[in-house]
């Protein structure tokens, strides 16, 4: 079984990507919230993933009261979410980010993100006039903008 390691806060995962910069991965392991324990957050340690130049990707239950989360470093081709390019520009103001999650996020080579984050995408000829061919269904889809 893969070692999870719970984390407190912060500054303890923090502590951890900076003694382990060369590690493959890392399951990070999360408390509920109903349990009552002190447990770091997802969003917080996506934040901390994020300066360093990794990022989380599978989830797993652990048991009724934590699951846990595996973090990689990432790839220079692997494609950023519009939230954490949002998230690196604001930890690149608070001057948070590391030399590894800076070369990452300045040399990526994917700047639109993923396609379902798209708002502007045309509609393919062949099915704009199939909707239009429906009034309502046109009317609906226009409306949704």
């Amino acid at each position: 079984m893969v070692d999870v390691i719970f984390f407190n806060d912060q500054e303890e995962f923090r502590d951890w990507l900076e003694e382990n910069a060369e590690a493959s991965e890392l399951w990070v392991g999360y408390f509920r919230k109903s349990t009552g324990r002190a447990s770091l957050t997802w969003s917080a340690s996506v934040d901390v993933a994020l300066c360093f130049g990794w990022i989380d990707g599978i989830r797993k239950t652990i048991d009724q009261q934590s699951y846990k989360i595996r973090f990689t470093p990432r790839k220079i081709t692997s494609v950023w979410s519009a939230v954490n390019v949002k998230k690196v520009k604001t930890l690149i103001q608070l001057g948070k980010m590391k030399p590894a999650g800076m070369h990452l996020f300045n040399n990526r080579t994917d700047a639109q993100g993923y396609s379902a984050e798209q708002r502007n995408v045309p509609l393919a000829k062949a099915y704009e006039q199939q909707i239009k061919a429906n009034q309502s269904a046109w009317t609906f889809l226009t409306n949704l903008a």
